[in-house]
């Protein structure tokens, strides 16, 4: 029995209808894919805390989200390069124009791009670098020869300058206040961030003479 023409052209339009379908489905899910890959560096509240990949994967990235202190390494792929950085962060160029060294301090960072394949310029993209050190510094008031310690940050190692009389071991700063009167201003830092407060130095308040006998009075 033969098929007519009109039911051969209405199955081959409803498998015609199926392939154009499954192509738009695959279409939509690389596309997706595409855009989580592409997406996926780091937010503002969560930052990434290390960066390894070539030029190629992050093209087309606006805006990547690292924390102070991570290592970045960004190497050349498929003929892309960098060209210039912001400096001051920590990062430089190469002879083979890979990206590398560590985020220093927070703020953004421009990175220009070159395609060697087709010997121009293309699309750079801007590094957020994120401090997530959280400080707890305020300024004290102590009395001259009183021990001090203070835990600045509650996690991470600190380092501290400013006065030769407190040191740091971990997250916490330790010391003695210094027998002399005055405000002295100490700096704290932490993943290369830092903090300043003040530490105001006081006499501590005692008898100039003790009677050896009788009794001592006052009237109020």
């Amino acid at each position: 029995m033969m098929e007519s023409t009109h039911g051969r052209r209405s199955k081959s339009l409803a498998i015609g209808a199926v392939a154009l379908l499954m192509a738009m489905s695959a279409f939509v899910m690389l596309s997706a894919d595409d855009s989580d890959a592409l997406g996926n560096y780091g937010t503002e509240s969560d930052p990434l805390t290390s960066l390894s990949c070539d030029f190629q994967e992050i093209a087309g990235s606006s805006t990547i989200y690292i924390a102070v202190g991570s290592p970045v390494t960004i190497s050349n792929g498929e003929g892309i390069r960098a060209t210039s950085v912001s400096s001051g962060f920590g990062l430089s160029i190469n002879a083979e124009g890979d990206l590398t060294g560590t985020l220093s301090k927070s703020g953004t960072i421009i990175v220009a791009t070159y395609d060697d394949m087709y010997e121009e310029s293309c699309a750079g993209f801007v590094i957020k670098s994120i401090d997530t050190v959280k400080w707890n510094v305020s300024d004290i008031t102590v009395y001259a020869g009183q021990a001090i310690s203070i835990t600045p940050v509650a996690s991470g190692t600190v380092s501290v300058s400013g006065v030769g009389w407190l040191s740091a071991s971990g997250n916490c700063v330790f010391g003695t206040a210094p027998s002399e009167n005055g405000v002295y201003d100490v700096t704290v830092s932490c993943g290369g961030s830092s903090a300043s407060f003040k530490i105001t130095v006081i006499s501590a308040l005692a008898f100039a003479s003790i009677p050896s006998s009788g009794i001592f009075a006052y009237e109020g």
